[in-house]
């Protein structure tokens, strides 16, 4: 431990001193005696010097400060400017490194990336999982907010605030290297599959016969016309009970869904009342449990949407929708939809903005006579 700046001058003085005083003094033995002992207390307090010097001698002897891009820089905690930020993306689920594209957007501290007017400082373009930047903008010990824009094919990857240090960056070229691996891995959007075939007349209520022709679309207890994705009405004369079965299925190799939904979305210019049914009911028939609730009135009635519990790549599962229909407030002008989305809503937003998955919607037209 080095002594005290103070202490270290005085010996050093009185170091110098004996020397001088033992080499020139005159040869007498007591002055002979005092030079010997002031020549031992100088070599001593030179010794106890030695440690310290470089720390506490700050006039004499300054330590050399770290190379501009010396890992020593970074641990010390100075801001020192990366010459090349190498990212590397791995694809989840395949594993691949190779595979992923997208956008690394690096914003300043603090900043949203969903804010629709939030300029990264720094974007990296990825290609088959690996990208670079030789702008030199971003900096060691610097907090960044950090998201990787999957564009339509990959979820974005929101890595929060971070820091450009530890063993990933390179002190002799300047390098750094930041990895998106397991729980940041990128993943892929899949596809929603058709929920509601509109041709097949056992959808309906279980018909085996469409003889209604010349509608609009399709109606409930006598079909009309039958085409893909048209609108299902229901006849009045059907009596007030219906039913129709829709399979929300998810496919992509090695894709995964994040928040899948059910939701219930009301027409913009003829929406419900919220008064159309008395009782609304969903039950598994075949495939995947998503564990939706058996009674889904206040979903209806609320136009909310209904989590699909464990949605995965592959899954399928058929449920039955039962409704008890109220038929003096159901009429023409009672339109809403059935959607299967992902992100948690109709049309959810991801990180930056962007939906991801495209939702498969069931159309539903009022009533019929």
């Amino acid at each position: 431990m080095a002594l005290p700046v103070g202490v270290q001058y005085l010996l050093l003085g009185a170091g110098i001193a004996g020397l001088l005083y033992a080499m020139f003094g005159k040869r007498v033995k007591k002055r002979a005696a005092i030079g010997a002992v002031s020549a031992i207390v100088g070599v001593f307090g030179l010794v106890m010097l030695l440690p310290g010097w470089g720390v506490n001698l700050g006039d004499f002897f300054t330590a050399a400060p770290a190379e501009e891009g010396d890992q020593g820089g970074v641990a010390s905690g100075v801001a020192i400017p990366i010459k090349t930020l190498n990212v590397l993306v791995e694809e989840k689920n395949s594993g691949s490194f190779s595979a992923a594209d997208g956008t690394l957007k690096i914003y300043r501290s603090g900043t949203n990336p969903s804010d629709a007017n939030a300029n990264p400082l720094d974007s990296v373009t990825v290609t088959n999982g690996n990208g670079t930047s030789t702008s030199g903008v971003i900096k060691t010990n610097t907090k960044y907010r950090v998201v990787l824009d999957g564009s339509t094919t990959y979820y974005d990857v929101d890595l929060g605030e971070i820091e450009f240090v530890g063993s990933n960056y390179d002190k002799d070229q300047g390098q750094y290297l930041l990895e998106l691996v397991d729980s940041n891995a990128a993943i892929i959007v899949p596809t929603i599959s058709d929920a509601f075939d509109e041709t097949t007349a056992a959808n309906f209520n279980g018909q085996t016969t469409a003889n209604l022709s010349g509608t609009s679309g399709n109606v409930v207890g006598n079909m009309g016309t039958i085409s893909a994705d048209g609108t299902w009405y229901w006849n009045e004369t059907a009596g007030t009970t219906a039913y129709i079965e829709i399979t929300p299925a998810f496919t992509g190799a090695n894709a995964e869904v994040k928040e899948a939904v059910l939701c219930f979305d009301w027409d913009d210019s003829n929406p419900p009342e919220g008064n159309e049914f008395s009782d609304m009911t969903a039950s598994l028939r075949t495939g995947t449990n998503y564990q939706l609730p058996s009674d889904i009135l206040d979903y209806f009635n609320k136009e909310a949407c209904i989590p699909l519990v464990g949605a995965k790549a592959g899954d399928s599962g058929t449920y039955r929708i039962s409704m008890t229909i109220t038929a003096a407030n159901f009429d023409t002008a009672d339109d809403f939809t059935i959607k299967v989305d992902d992100l948690g809503k109709v049309d959810g937003k991801d990180v930056l903005l962007g939906t991801k998955a495209t939702k498969d919607t069931i159309t539903f037209g009022g009533s019929y006579t």
